[in-house]
C-alpha cells in the first residue's frame, strides 16, 4: 500500500519547523582554539572543544531513550593571502557516536577517524559529559609557509542518511525487512521510519561553525 504524498510534505514540514525552533534554543556551543607558539617554525595545533552537549536536555533525553548522537566534525587548514582570496589547502573529518546501552546501564562512545574505531565505555552520565566536554588537540597542520587559520564545524543528528531511506520505503508501503517483528509499528513502520517521525516530534538537530586567530607559519614543517 502506497501511502498518499501529502504525508511526506507534513513530515518535511513539520521537521523544518522543529529543526529552526530547536536551532535557536540550544545550550551545545563549539569552540577552536590554537596550541601555544612555542615551535621555532611557528607551527601550530588546532584544539577543539564541543560544550554542553549533555546539558542540553533535548540531546540528554534522546540519549536517554536510546536514540544514537552522531557527531561529524569537518576541520580545514585555510592559507590566508592579503587582497587575495583565501587559499584552502586541505580538511580532515572524523565521527564521533555516542551510544547508551541500557542493558549494562553504560555509554559507549565510537571515534571514527581513518578506519580505525576506539571505543570508550563510562558507567554515569556525568563522566560521559565530562568526556565530551574534554579539549582535543588534532594533529593537522599547514604545509607551507605563511599566515594560516583552522575552520571547524559540527553537525550533531540522531538521523542517518540510512533514517531518510528507510523513511523513503515507509512513505511507500515497503516494509522493513531489518526491523525486529517485536519492535514493529503499525502497517510495517520500519525502524528508520519510526525513528524520523519521533525525531520529527521533538528531535534536536544542531550544526555549528568556528574559526581560529590567524597565525604565522615562519618556516616549512620537516618532510
Amino acid at each position: 500500500m502506497r501511502r498518499p504524498t501529502w504525508m511526506l510534505w507534513g513530515i518535511a514540514f513539520t521537521a523544518g519547523w522543529t529543526r529552526g525552533a530547536v536551532a535557536q534554543d540550544s545550550k551545545v556551543s563549539l569552540e577552536v582554539s590554537l596550541s601555544p607558539d612555542t615551535a621555532a617554525s611557528g607551527v601550530r595545533w588546532p584544539m577543539v572543544r564541543l560544550r554542553s552537549l549533555l546539558e542540553d536536555s533535548r540531546w540528554q533525553d534522546a540519549l536517554q531513550h536510546s536514540f544514537p548522537l552522531r557527531l561529524h566534525f569537518h576541520l580545514e587548514v585555510w592559507r590566508s593571502r592579503e587582497n587575495w582570496i583565501d587559499q584552502f589547502e586541505r580538511a580532515v573529518e572524523w565521527e564521533v557516536v555516542v551510544r547508551r546501552e541500557a542493558l549494562f546501564d553504560q555509554y559507549t562512545v565510537f571515534r571514527y577517524d581513518r578506519n580505525r574505531r576506539p571505543e570508550t565505555q563510562y558507567n554515569s552520565l556525568e563522566a560521559l559529559g565530562a568526556a565530551l566536554g574534554s579539549t582535543y588537540l588534532i594533529r593537522v597542520r599547514p604545509g607551507g609557509v605563511g599566515k594560516y587559520y583552522f575552520t571547524i564545524s559540527v553537525d550533531i543528528t540522531t538521523l542517518s542518511n540510512t533514517d531518510l531511506e528507510d523513511l523513503e520505503r515507509f512513505i511507500q508501503g515497503v516494509p522493513d525487512s531489518a526491523t525486529n517483528t517485536q519492535d514493529r509499528l503499525p502497517e510495517g513502520m520500519g525502524q528508520g521510519a519510526r525513528r524520523f517521525l519521533l525525531r520529527v516530534a521533538g528531535m534536536p538537530s544542531t550544526e555549528l561553525e568556528r574559526r581560529t586567530e590567524t597565525f604565522l607559519v615562519r618556516s616549512p614543517p620537516p618532510r
